[in-house]
């Protein structure tokens, strides 16, 4: 989707007005602000990844016949498998 620049600018003014974006340096990049990353971290903390996974880990597990165990790397550097599904032999 081509946006005009005069429409472009003005998005990124009033994202930028809103804390979502900001522009630095010499060439005037856009990039992304505190407020995005606050939004995306909410949305985050209020979901259960783990039982959300169960439908991709069990058909993962199907077509590779192999156990699929989703970790969280929030939480766990050491990669613990937090649900797991196993295949059936």
């Amino acid at each position: 989707m081509l946006l005009p620049a005069s429409t472009t600018h003005r998005l990124l003014s009033t994202l930028e007005k809103m804390r979502y974006v900001y522009q630095a340096g010499d060439l005037g990049l856009w990039y992304i602000g505190l407020q995005a990353f606050v939004v995306g971290s909410t949305f985050l903390a209020n979901r259960d990844f783990v039982a959300q996974s169960h439908g991709y880990m069990r058909r993962l597990m199907e077509q590779s016949g192999e156990t699929a165990n989703p970790g969280d790397p929030r939480r766990h550097r050491s990669g613990l498998h937090l649900a797991g599904a196993m295949p059936r032999r």
